[in-house]
């Protein structure tokens, strides 16, 4: 898989699409092969933009201003997360600010909200346990270590559900619990 590397640093997303339409992880997004790849943009194309999404720190950061499109970079990231055999936090930012974190690459994630930047407060996704450890470690845009406690660890189908309301909403989703995070 180290097409999918290549095609998301690229931004070739009429290979990807391709290259994702057949695989089992499309299983868990439906059906990919009727998105138009041409409808997913760079954060530098013109018009209004819905959602920034940054997967890696040396790509540009993609567009998505709908459900599809949403769901085909959230999918590329999570292959390539795989496939690399490393968590990778991508960040989601609407254009009010508000930054969303999705941690990638398994079938569970964390979520971490902040309003308006880089400011607290942070809002951490609340999972089913109190605990700290077992930790769940993952590289921010594929680059800035970073570990998480147990506590904050939900299903990954979860996780997806309150980034689709993020897209709709620009918002704190309400589709999970949150917890004050440090």
């Amino acid at each position: 898989m180290t097409q999918t590397r290549q095609l998301t640093k690229s931004g070739d997303f009429t290979s990807l699409r391709r290259l994702f339409a057949k695989t089992a992880v499309s299983e868990r997004y439906g059906d990919i092969s009727t998105v138009d790849p041409s409808s997913i943009c760079y954060s530098d194309a013109a018009g209004q933009m819905a959602l920034r999404v940054t997967i890696r720190d040396d790509a540009a950061p993609l567009t998505v201003e709908d459900g599809s499109q949403l769901d085909v970079v959230l999918h590329a990231a999570d292959e390539e997360a795989r496939t690399s055999e490393k968590l990778n936090g991508v960040v989601i930012e609407a254009d009010n600010g508000n930054r969303l974190l999705m941690v990638v690459g398994s079938e569970e994630t964390v979520l971490i909200f902040n309003y308006g930047g880089e400011d607290p407060p942070y809002y951490a996704s609340k999972g089913a346990s109190d605990n700290d450890d077992p930790l769940m470690t993952c590289y921010i845009t594929f680059q800035h270590h970073t570990e998480f406690p147990r506590s904050y660890v939900i299903s990954f189908a979860d996780g997806v559900k309150a980034v689709h309301q993020f897209l709709k909403s620009d918002d704190l989703p309400t589709c999970i619990a949150w917890q004050a995070a440090s």
